[in-house]
């Protein structure tokens, strides 16, 4: 005898719905985890900070060093200055009173500047066009508090290109050709620190050269 399948009568699209609210309690499910949940962490591999390091620590040498440099610059800067403008000075005031007093020398080099700079304004009477180099500045030797007062001393050689320097007479005339400029000049000098000079010898502390060794004319 033949078996009759038994089916369910059900309206038109009832399944459908059904299914669908299944999936929006499926997805709401997968949206709306409980707030409490922790949230992941994320793993990346990105490269970790440098640790910091503190920076390198200037030695009383290299600090001496850098100074006695840049005191040595300045002179030559200075001394530029009034080549180049040597018609500003009067005779008598460069007589009376060398611009080299104003700079960082004493005893020697003291008297040798003031002797080139004197010998410029009233024999030469000429003004340098142009900026020396210094080609090289080396610290031979820094002998830090050789005396209880705390003054140092140094000794350094520079040498110093003027190839590039040009000269003309004060109404803007080139100089005559039996002016004969230095294109070189190797000084090696004597430095000594004064870390307290007083009102009586006029002078800020700070590095002087006490002596001047020139060498004319060597290539630098």
């Amino acid at each position: 005898m033949a078996t009759r399948t038994t089916r369910e009568k059900r309206r038109p699209g009832q399944g459908a719905v059904g299914a669908g609210v299944t999936a929006i309690v499926l997805v709401l499910s997968a949206c709306g985890g409980d707030e409490n949940d922790p949230v992941a962490e994320p793993t990346g591999s990105g490269t970790p900070s440098p640790a910091l390091t503190a920076p390198p620590t200037t030695t009383p040498e290299e600090k001496a060093e850098a100074e006695i440099k840049a005191t040595f610059k300045t002179l030559i800067a200075n001394r530029d200055e009034f080549y180049s403008n040597a018609s500003d000075y009067s005779v008598n005031e460069v007589q009376a009173n060398a611009p080299s007093t104003e700079w960082n020398v004493t005893g020697q080099a003291d008297l040798e500047l003031s002797n080139w700079t004197r010998s410029w304004r009233t024999a030469t009477e000429l003004e340098q066009i142009g900026d020396t180099i210094i080609a090289r500045h080396e610290v031979t030797n820094i002998d830090l508090n050789v005396t209880d007062s705390g003054i140092h001393e140094a000794t350094t050689t520079a040498c110093m290109n003027m190839t590039t320097l040009t000269f003309e007479t004060y109404d803007g005339q080139p100089a005559d050709d039996s002016f004969e400029p230095d294109k070189y000049q190797t000084w090696t000098m004597n430095w000594t620190y004064f870390p307290n000079a007083g009102p009586d010898e006029g002078e800020d502390p700070g590095w002087y050269i006490q002596t001047i060794d020139l060498t004319r004319n060597r290539p630098c």
